[in-house]
């Protein structure tokens, strides 16, 4: 490597206090066989990263949704749950209604009580 001057150097048309040597990671970095693989490795990473992103939010969507579903069906099923229970209650009522009426019409106050 020979001793090049600085930049500055040139333009002011002094000599140099030292020689002027490049960064040996820039030069590395210069060469094609090292940046090359340096950028699809940087450019893969981008990639992996914006995948992640994207399935890190499809992911929170879907336990949204899958909130939502859920809070939707215990909802349906406490209504139905209520629907049945009046149902129920008026399928045994009404013999049981029947039962009393009869007791009370013949007067048998005795069973009425029971």
């Amino acid at each position: 490597m020979e001793n090049r001057l600085h930049p500055t150097d040139y333009e002011e048309g002094r000599p140099p206090k030292r020689p002027y040597h490049e960064n040996r990671l820039v030069t590395q970095l210069k060469k094609p066989a090292v940046f090359i693989p340096l950028l699809l490795t940087l450019a893969f990473l981008v990639i992996l990263l914006f995948i992640n992103s994207s399935k890190n939010t499809q992911l929170s969507e879907a336990r949204e949704q899958a909130a939502q579903e859920r809070e939707a069906i215990v909802t349906q099923a406490n209504q139905r749950v209520s629907e049945n229970t009046t149902y129920f209650l008026r399928t045994l009522m009404i013999p049981f209604s029947w039962s009393v009426r009869s007791a009370m019409l013949s007067r048998n106050m005795e069973q009425v009580d029971q």
